[in-house]
């Protein structure tokens, strides 16, 4: 099999760019290597960012940012198992190389996210139930049709507790409830009154977590 001649790494004066193959080794299982890595990198954000906007989980952003954090550090962790040490540039620094391996591990987690998303909630029955509104937010800068909007709602009930729903500018607007500053805690949503009704419509996911659709005043 070919290889590539170039026996000086990358970092010393003239030698090979860290992007190109590693002469000491098979040409072939490299660019298959390289091919894999690439689509999980490249396709990883644009799966999960697919998954995440058509296909939102009805969860709180404390179970996003757990799920997430843990994720990438599994993975993260992982990497050392999937990509051995010798299958990286020869002579790049180790901070380089942990940097490398934190993305993949992040590019990795918006792989998953969106696939699951993805197939929990493609082509699946919704039903519409109505939620008590304690509060909206409101975040934007100087294009209030660019900003985002979040109405709180109890989403589960009769439970208590409350989650932050996206919603559209219109809506928002429309919502005749308390304004509520974006970092209100948990514990305050959680006494504040029932300050109107909305009919939450949610996605039966097919994995059995319900995702959001869509949410009105009423």
């Amino acid at each position: 099999m070919a290889k590539v001649a170039n026996e000086y790494p990358w970092w010393v004066p003239g030698g090979r760019s860290p992007f190109s193959f590693d002469p000491d080794q098979l040409l072939r299982p490299q660019i298959l290597s390289a091919a894999a890595h690439a689509s999980v990198i490249f396709g990883g954000p644009v799966v999960g960012l697919i998954g995440i906007s058509h296909f939102p989980a009805l969860v709180t952003d404390d179970t996003i940012y757990r799920v997430g954090i843990g994720s990438i550090l599994v993975l993260f962790l992982a990497s050392f198992v999937l990509i051995p040490a010798r299958s990286l540039p020869k002579g790049i620094p180790l901070g380089l190389a942990l940097l490398f391996r934190a993305g993949w591990g992040l590019a990795a987690t918006f792989l998953w996210v969106g696939v699951a998303l993805i197939s929990n909630g493609y082509d699946t029955p919704s039903i519409t139930r109505d939620v008590a509104v304690v509060g909206k937010t409101e975040s934007f800068g100087r294009d209030p049709a660019r900003g985002q909007y979040r109405l709180w709602v109890r989403a589960w009930p009769p439970s208590r507790f409350v989650i932050g729903v996206d919603t559209t500018r219109q809506v928002s607007e429309g919502a005749r409830v308390p304004l509520v500053e974006v970092d209100t805690p948990e514990a305050t949503l959680l006494v504040m009154r029932d300050a109107g009704i909305a009919g939450l419509t949610v996605g039966r996911g097919r994995l059995g977590l319900d995702w959001v659709q869509k949410i009105e005043m009423q």
